[in-house]
């Protein structure tokens, strides 16, 4: 399985805005296409998570290749809680706040990728995993 991370760059108010909300576009990481690429190229189940403060347009093309997707936001200090949803010892809870669009054009309108309140789970049949044992520096 390949753990694909990719998102964008770190940024503040204003210096954030761009009309180019592609996740391979201007403030997407540099190596976001190519990352995307090599995960391709392995043929092999794809978990992909999404580090943005935003949604962003994310290709077709490359969505359908994963198996999955997580959007991450700016988990800060909580990274874990990506972990312990990954690793099973957490189910998804999060759901859509917003429609996802799948292009600049879309937004404002009634056009979009993912519906508001999108958002999957394991399902009824969840039981979390332990969580593994903390061992400290």
């Amino acid at each position: 399985m390949i753990l694909l991370c990719v998102g964008e760059q770190a940024y503040a108010e204003w210096e954030g805005d761009t009309a180019d909300l592609e996740l391979c576009g201007a403030l997407g990481l540099s190596g976001n296409s190519k990352a995307i690429e090599e995960a391709k190229k392995l043929g092999k189940p794809t978990v992909t998570c999404i580090i943005a403060g935003r949604n962003v347009i994310i290709d077709p093309e490359d969505f359908d290749e994963w198996d999955s997707a997580v959007m991450c936001y700016l988990p800060g200090s909580e990274g874990k809680g990506i972990s312990d949803v990954l690793c099973g010892c957490a189910d998804f809870e999060g759901k859509l706040p917003s429609p996802w669009y799948g292009s600049i054009d879309q937004i404002g309108t009634d056009q979009n990728f993912l519906e508001r309140g999108y958002g999957l789970s394991y399902g009824d049949s969840f039981h979390p995993e332990e969580e593994p044992e903390r061992i400290s520096d």
